[in-house]
């Protein structure tokens, strides 16, 4: 396995993870107008230059992988780039919160079948199908919790 590492961003790297989370959601939310996410990109990027939780993934000194989790457990963002997606980086990731953490939510399109069955597959569990207003899409909010 190669070497890799997880650390805290360093706020000079966010124009790294913008165009990972841009392209991702572009991709991934093809049944959400791409206008959207043109729209509300300063406002991601604003909010993610003043979080403290974001990890990031990397691995031959190119982030191919962020996570960001909010107060209360919950994770607002995972984005793989693209070119490294079903590779582990995503579970990775998961995984290195789950670790100190004794639970962890989280919300998903209902559409983005992949995702929902990648979370699934980390154990998390669907408590609700919501509505995301913004984009009038049904979405899923997730739970998973430390078996003790």
């Amino acid at each position: 396995m190669k070497e890799y590492e997880i650390r805290k961003l360093d706020k000079t790297e966010i124009d790294n993870i913008m165009k990972i989370w841009y392209e991702a959601n572009i991709e991934v939310h093809s049944f959400v107008d791409y206008k959207h996410w043109k729209d509300i990109f300063d406002r991601v990027r604003s909010k993610l230059e003043n979080k403290e939780n974001i990890y990031v993934y990397r691995e031959d000194d190119i982030i191919k992988g962020f996570i960001c989790m909010d107060e209360e457990n919950y994770i607002s963002e995972l984005y793989v780039d693209k070119e490294y997606r079903s590779c582990g980086i995503g579970s990775i990731l998961i995984n290195y919160l789950k670790e100190n953490n004794y639970e962890l939510s989280l919300h998903v399109f209902k559409k983005n079948e992949k995702a929902v069955k990648f979370y699934l597959r980390q154990g998390f569990n669907i408590v609700n199908e919501e509505l995301e207003e913004e984009t009038n899409e049904m979405g899923y909010f997730m739970k998973w919790e430390k078996k003790i």
